[in-house]
């Protein structure tokens, strides 16, 4: 079982470095805490830990010795006009200052031999430590108090995440820390790797907003930490996207009513020709495919997806199996294709997953979904006026072919109560040999016997008609109980 909870060290990637960080997961958050051992450029050297408990508040004085043509070793920060002490915030390893294993990120230099820096400028305080000479007697103070400082500025202060109105508060929202950063997973998208960085040993995870508008990506020690991290993750993530789809459910009243909603990355191809991968929010509902650039958050959102598929006009027509070979960054990838027809021809859909469980959770839902549609729907017809004829497709009855004289049609284009349209030939799907089109605008359909093949000029793109017959075909064998 996937444990829920989790806390470790990871790095963070920010200000285009990456810096170490604590990483708590709880059931709602991530929560990312300053390293304590942590410098500013995410040194983690012995000169640069916390220093011991009794020396908190303890003046001393440490004697550098710095050898020719070398400077003290050490960065500082702060002074009078910011209202700060002068502050060690490097060692750098190797040189004079680490030598004397007596200093530490966080000590406020109070003077240097003998003359104080108590109100010294930052630039005053380099002047006097770039004149010491090659004794250097600096009279130091270690300030715990700072530590958060070195690193929540360059760290936990530049990262950036929405409040969405969906997303509930987590209950440690109220540890109001200065060196914390709560990242909220309630419908956030989680990738096993990167989008925006190369992940040779497979040791990333990024972590996006339900607004896509922000990202973090975090680093592990290993693979095998990642795959930890990423489970433990996802599996919080699946819980938070089932109470979410309830909750979106309800806001909506059923209209339409959402089945299954979530991230996917779909295959997009940039200008260049290159191809690349791209979250986005997608839902199924009653009817249709839906799809979002972000997590839509009210029910004017819902109603405006970017990109839509009908159900009933979409058949999956290829999807990854665990039995493939796996091979990094071709068969490792998780994903199903969907092809609908439309009047412009077939539309096609590349969609990558991050586990198997989501894959299957993906294609049954869609395929459930569409056989209850086709029987929600039950009847689609197509008007075709050149030829005078009109074609019924009926989820149990079969294919229908109808005369469209106008005075045996209403205004929806269905037959009226008034005057039936004389039935052409009527066939039971069971009575189909097979079926062929031009991709423009014929369809050939060919039931055998005294009828056998015909033809049907559609005026236009047949792949509707085509990937609606299948539906329904599909609709019809699953029902009947014939199917693996």
């Amino acid at each position: 079982m996937v444990s829920l909870t989790r806390s470790s060290y990871l790095e963070l990637f920010c200000q285009q470095q990456w810096h170490r960080i604590s990483a708590t997961l709880d059931e709602t958050a991530l929560v990312l805490t300053i390293d304590q051992t942590c410098s500013e450029n995410g040194d983690d050297s012995d000169t640069a830990i916390s220093a011991p408990d009794k020396l908190v508040n303890e003046k001393r004085t440490v004697r550098i010795l710095k050898s020719d043509n070398s400077g003290l070793g050490i960065s500082i920060k702060g002074g009078r006009e910011n209202k700060m002490p002068i502050l060690i915030s490097k060692i750098f390893k190797g040189m004079a200052a680490d030598a004397t294993r007596q200093l530490y990120v966080g000590d406020a230099i109070l003077s240097v031999n003998g003359e104080s820096l108590r109100e010294a400028t930052h630039d005053e305080a380099v002047r006097v430590l770039k004149r010491a000479g090659k004794i250097v007697d600096l009279e130091v103070k270690y300030i715990r108090e700072v530590m958060p400082y070195f690193c929540k500025r360059n760290v936990l202060q530049e990262i950036v995440w929405d409040d969405d109105a969906l997303t509930s508060r987590s209950t440690l929202k109220s540890r109001a820390r200065s060196d914390i950063k709560i990242i909220l997973l309630k419908m956030c998208y989680l990738i096993r790797g990167s989008l925006a960085h190369p992940d040779p040993e497979q040791r990333l995870i990024e972590i996006g907003s339900p607004s896509r508008r922000n990202f973090i990506t975090l680093r592990c020690s290993n693979a095998q930490e990642a795959s930890a991290w990423f489970l433990s993750i996802n599996s919080c993530m699946e819980s938070l996207m089932t109470q979410a789809n309830a909750e979106v459910n309800l806001m909506l009243g059923g209209v339409p009513e959402v089945k299954l909603m979530g991230w996917l990355c779909e295959k997009t191809q940039n200008s260049d020709g290159t191809e690349q991968w791209s979250p986005i929010f997608a839902a199924v509902s009653q009817h249709d495919l839906l799809f979002y650039d972000h997590c839509p958050p009210s029910k004017a959102d819902w109603a405006n997806p970017y990109g839509s598929c009908p159900l009933i006009a979409t058949r999956l027509v290829h999807t990854t199996s665990r039995s493939n070979p796996v091979i990094s960054g071709l068969t490792d990838i998780i994903s199903f294709t969907t092809r609908t027809g439309t009047k412009q021809g077939v539309e096609t859909h590349i969609f990558r997953l991050q586990t198997h469980r989501d894959l299957a959770s993906w294609v049954k839902t869609i395929v459930h979904t569409t056989y209850e549609a086709c029987t929600l729907i039950r009847e689609i017809s197509c008007r075709q006026f050149v030829k005078k004829y009109f074609v019924i497709l009926h989820c149990d009855d079969g294919i229908t072919l109808l005369s469209a004289s106008s005075n045996a049609l209403d205004g929806g284009g269905g037959t009226s109560a008034a005057s039936q349209p004389p039935v052409l030939w009527k066939q039971p799907y069971e009575t189909i040999r097979s079926t062929g089109d031009d991709g423009q605008r014929f369809f050939w359909i060919d039931f055998g016997g005294e009828l056998g093949e015909q033809e049907l000029d559609l005026l236009g793109s047949p792949k509707p008609l085509v990937f609606i017959l299948h539906s329904f075909l599909s609709a019809k064998v699953y029902r009947c109980g014939l199917y693996a």
